[in-house]
Formats: structure tokens, sequence, C-alpha cells
């Protein structure tokens, strides 16, 4: 009923349904954080109503269904005034199942911009893939540092999307250990233009790596900017591109310091555990 609501006032494309288990749950949590991340910059303390949401969203099976529509040729209003009625509209439809108030019957962009973020956040299914073994949310002092990170792209004028978390920032986003900072790497016209092939500090507990984050025994490495390109190259933390666990087992394995063997180890056992519970599952 509520597409149909949708489909009457909108030029509707189509619509996929996405469920989560119960094993899932923490990854449902965090597929919600990052789809309402966009517009928030305190990620650490500034989503406690994300939190909120998340409590009225308990009581219903965790399920969402994500549609694609644009406004008709005929319509005078913009896509933002078109999207906020139709909100309003498929609230008070729901209201006596949820208070209106609450805000979780349906969520829309309000800019192109937005509309990326939330497919790259809903619908790729590389990161949907990682995004359900998600097991605990990121560390206070990491969502400062990301926080810190994104106003520091921001301060120097770098589009996030030209940007790719990698090293232990993104095995924290995974939950295998702890980070120690964020590194991160940029496209190589950013690059020449900002900064050096070496590895440099940018803010505290923000560091960009050497150009040519990936490296490997086996096979050929993969450029940065493929690494920022590829949507099954990384997946999505509060809306930030972090590299696939693979590339980065593949650089610790070739820089092979005791300390990158660890986390090999630890990619490997996370890897062989995530496997034992498809399996389950």
């Amino acid at each position: 009923e509520l597409t149909q609501t949708i489909g009457a006032r909108l030029n509707l494309a189509g619509f996929l349904d996405f469920g989560f288990g119960n094993w899932e749950a923490a990854g449902f949590h965090e597929l919600v954080h990052d789809l309402y991340a966009y517009d928030i910059y305190d990620y650490a303390d500034g989503m406690n109503h994300i939190d909120q949401k998340l409590c009225y969203l308990e009581t219903a099976p965790r399920f969402y269904r994500v549609l694609a529509a644009t406004v008709p040729d005929n319509v005078k209003s913009s896509y933002k005034e078109v999207a906020r009625s139709i909100k309003e509209e498929i609230r008070a439809k729901t209201s006596g199942l949820v208070n209106a108030d609450k805000f979780i019957a349906c969520h829309a962009s309000d800019t192109p911009e937005e509309a990326q973020h939330m497919a790259a956040t809903l619908l790729n299914p590389y990161n949907l893939a990682a995004v359900r073994y998600r097991s605990a949310p990121a560390r206070k002092e990491f969502l400062r540092w990301l926080g810190g990170y994104r106003s520091r792209l921001e301060e120097t004028g770098i589009n996030r999307e030209d940007c790719c978390i990698v090293g232990s920032g993104a095995l924290e986003v995974a939950g295998i250990r702890t980070a120690t900072d964020i590194d991160f790497t940029v496209i190589k016209n950013i690059r020449d233009r900002l900064f050096t092939q070496a590895p440099a500090p940018v803010a505290p507990g923000l560091d960009i790596v050497m150009e040519g984050y990936h490296r490997t025994h086996d096979g050929t490495a993969i450029s940065d900017d493929l690494l920022i390109a590829d949507t099954s190259r990384h997946v999505r933390f509060r809306g930030f591109k972090c590299a696939t666990l693979d590339l980065i087992r593949d650089r610790k394995a070739f820089s092979a310091r005791p300390k990158d063997l660890i986390d090999v180890d630890l990619i490997d056992r996370f890897k062989l555990n995530r496997g034992r519970t498809q399996q389950v599952s």
C-alpha cells in the first residue's frame, strides 16, 4: 500500500526488499547508523536520535524496501518538496501502527548526492555482505577521529568520494581489532595537487599513506584510483569508503612486518568464523 502511495505521486522505476536475520541484528543497527550519518558530523555523541529510531524499529522485523523514483515532468514542485509531502502522507497513513513523530516509516534523499549515498549504503551487494557481519559499533574515540577526518577533508576541499580509509581503521570498522589512527589514500590528481607520494600526517590521528596502497605477492596490485572508484574494492562506514579486507590482507602480507602478520592472522580467523556463520545460518 505504501509503495502504491509513492507510485501514485512519482515515476516508480522499481524496488528491492532486504531482510536481516536475528544473528545480523548488530549489522542492521550499523546499517541504519550508516544511512543517517550523511548529514551528521558528531558520530560519537550526535546520533542519539538514531539510537531512538532503532529502539522503535526493534518492535518490527528487520526489513526494508528501497524504491527508486523520479518526479514526473508535469510536477512543478521540486523533488525535495514532493518527497517531504510524500513522507508526511505515509506517516499519516501508518499513524495507527507507529506515531508519526517517530519518523521511522519512510526515509528519502533530499539531494542527488544523498541519493547516491543511500544507494551505495543500501543497495551495493559488497557493502551489504560486509555490514551483516559487523558485531559491534566502533569505539567513540575512533568515531571522533572519523569526525576529524570529515572536517579535514572539507577544510581541504576534498570530496570524501575521492578518498578511502585503509589499514587499521578498516579493521576496526569490521570489528577485527581497534585502530591506532585513521590512514587514508586519495585519487591521483588530488594527491598530485595537495600531497606527496610519501606518507604524511594530516591532522592528529589522521595520516595519508604512501601512493599505491595495495601491494600483493599474488597477481597485480590495483591503483588507488581503482580502489576508490570500484565498488567491489571498498565498503561503507558512516558514508566513508573503507578498503575491503582482501586488499588490506594483501598489503599486510606483502609488508610482512611482525605486526602486519598478526593482522593477517586476525583477518583469516575473522573470515573463517564468518564462513562458519554462513553455514549455520
